[in-house]
């Protein structure tokens, strides 16, 4: 807190209530909107396909097919027995 304070002195000297100077606003406010519109949507408009250099995705569909492959042969008699509990 003690180091913030010593960074915005200048802010500390203004008497409370007083308007700010036009180029002030101007940093403080637009500024920082558009910084923070930039974080926002920035990524957004990176990583789709308005960037250019992103080629469009040319899959349509896909199919997955799992299958087991067991190579220990189990008896009808433990079969059951599992079965049963």
């Amino acid at each position: 807190m003690y180091n913030g304070k010593n960074g915005n002195i200048g802010y500390f000297l203004k008497p409370i209530g007083s308007k700010m100077e036009f180029i002030d606003r101007c940093l403080l406010g637009y500024l920082f909107s558009i910084l923070v519109l930039l974080i926002l949507v920035g990524p957004l408009v990176l990583f789709s396909p308005m960037a250019g250099f992103i080629k469009p995705n040319p899959v349509l569909s896909g199919d997955i097919k799992v299958s087991f492959l067991i190579t220990k042969e189990i008896s009808n008699t433990t079969m059951h027995k599992y079965l049963t509990g």
